[in-house]
């Protein structure tokens, strides 16, 4: 059996957020029909979500991801040949370029509910994990945003109605949603009482990430720091619909007090990075259930505590995944003198990663404390350093 666990640090963020032209709406299609409620069972592989939707009779496993619109695979494309509604530049959350197609997709059903009129871009090239794990494409915010949905991590379902009486919500738990662009769901969070208004985004499995570009503007407005600076790296870990961030400073910080409605979240470290949006990710799930009512445009987090620690110790270097290798994609603190950027991974203790399989091979730093690690230079001189989390 194919085995996927790879650490989301390993493989990076995977963001499908991009800029079309203002002339061109993802906006369109929906359900026909109304008073529509449907409880649909997911599975989680690496903290992201996947449910199985229905198309031309076949049932095909798609990422559910509420920070990108809806997109389909290539091969998906060639066999049901949608009909090509527009053509355009686009651009990632790093600023890559490149030109898509937008189809819309009809007949496309979860449960029981048929969405019709859906635009999907197509994915040129899919990443290498959507092909391990057999996903066709991506069930993104443009087709909730007449829904109201929410996501049980104890029942493992996502719920979907046109009729809020039909779910239990408190009022106590409840703030504003802001739909953006192709609606993309932004919610109001605090750091220490500062507020911030951030993309709630399902194919993001981190708990928080912090732009370069929202940390700086908290530091310009605020006397006092909200945060603790941890430690500084140099690198890049994420990836955007069209290749890697460039290598930037990033910055570990620990934040005394985070909170999302009721929720009270202590000692969050956080790495910052030069993605185009902060976001709350998926990780949230694991701390209490949420409600995306895109329809009243308002968001419920019930909590399953009213405060949580989530303190956590990290690795000095955040691999990444760079032409099949695994490498070292960000140096923390003051390894800088022992490791280098793009080092490749070869071993982790007496693991041999050089013909590494993403699809067959788990990354074997997940349960550990301390590891020691072979690494190949760009000269192939090998050398081995010992790293502990901190």
């Amino acid at each position: 059996m194919k085995r996927f666990n790879l650490l989301l640090l390993i493989v990076g963020i995977l963001n499908f957020h991009y800029s079309f032209g203002q002339e061109f709406s993802f906006n369109q299609g929906g359900v026909s029909n109304k008073g529509y409620f449907e409880v649909i069972p997911y599975e989680t592989n690496n903290d992201k979500i996947f449910i199985n939707v229905e198309i031309n009779g076949k049932k095909r496993k798609f990422l559910f991801d509420t920070g990108s619109t809806t997109l389909i695979c290539e091969s998906l494309f060639r066999e049901i040949n949608p009909a090509l509604i527009y053509k355009q530049l686009v651009i990632d959350m790093y600023k890559n370029k490149d030109t898509l197609k937008v189809v819309s997709l009809n007949d496309l059903k979860l449960g029981s509910i048929i969405f019709n009129d859906i635009p999907a871009s197509v994915m040129q090239s899919s990443p290498d994990w959507f092909k391990c794990l057999n996903v066709e494409g991506i069930i993104g915010s443009n087709m909730l945003r007449n829904s109201i949905v929410q996501i049980s991590s104890v029942n493992h379902t996502i719920t979907i109605t046109d009729n809020q009486k039909k779910l239990t919500l408190s009022k106590n738990d409840i703030s504003k949603l802001k739909l953006i662009k192709s609606s993309y769901p932004f919610i109001q969070i605090s750091i220490n009482k500062i507020p911030l208004e951030v993309i709630f985004d399902t194919g993001n499995g981190a708990f928080f990430s912090l732009s370069n570009g929202m940390m700086n503007n908290i530091i310009k407005g605020e006397k006092n720091k909200p945060f603790e600076t941890i430690s500084t790296g140099f690198g890049a870990n994420s990836f955007g619909l069209f290749g890697a961030e460039n290598n930037t400073e990033m910055f570990r910080l620990r934040i005394p007090l985070l909170q999302i409605n009721k929720g009270k979240f202590e000692n969050t470290i956080v790495e910052t990075s030069n993605i185009a949006q902060s976001s709350v990710g998926s990780e949230l799930l694991k701390y209490g259930t949420v409600t995306l009512d895109y329809l009243n445009k308002n968001f419920f987090f019930e909590p399953f505590e009213s405060e949580i620690n989530i303190e956590e110790k990290k690795w000095p270097i955040s691999p990444t995944v760079f032409n099949g290798q695994i490498v070292v994609g960000v140096i923390w603190g003051d390894l800088k003198s022992e490791v280098n950027l793009g080092d490749r991974i070869m071993k982790i203790d007496s693991t041999n990663y050089e013909n590494w399989d993403m699809c067959k091979l788990s990354f074997g730093l997940k349960d550990k404390i301390k590891a020691i690690l072979t690494l190949e230079d760009k000269n192939g001189k090998l050398k081995q350093i010992e790293i502990q989390k901190k």
